[in-house]
């Protein structure tokens, strides 16, 4: 890769749910840089417990430099606590290609495991 700066997009493309918080599946939506991308016309996406498998088709614009690396957090809303976040997908956004797979990195004290496939075009 050269030393300059290229554009992407970013493309994320699955959510794959392995171990959800909740016995009757998760109330999940996704963040970047503060702000919700997912679900766009829902509050969230309800996870059935035998659902894991979840079609994401989002894009996003964004800079392909070495070592760049992009968070895209997963939030439950939980209708006694609110919302809590679940945990980060740290994307290296440094190539493009794919798609690649990123394992949730949690930030809760409940245990989830949820992978994310993307890739940069």
């Amino acid at each position: 890769m050269t030393s300059e700066n290229q554009d992407g997009t970013l493309q994320l493309i699955q959510l794959q749910a392995h171990f959800q918080t909740e016995q009757n599946g998760d109330e999940i939506f996704l963040k970047m840089k503060g702000r919700k991308i997912w679900p766009q016309k829902k509050s969230f996406f309800a996870c059935l417990k035998q659902m894991t498998q979840i079609q994401l088709n989002i894009e996003k614009d964004v800079e392909v430099k070495p070592n760049h690396t992009i968070a895209i957090e997963l939030w439950e809303h939980d209708f006694l606590f609110f919302r809590k976040k679940l945990g980060e997908f740290n994307l290296l956004v440094d190539q493009k290609g794919g798609p690649f797979i990123t394992d949730l990195q949690l930030k809760s004290k409940e245990f989830a495991r949820y992978s994310l496939m993307w890739e940069v075009r």
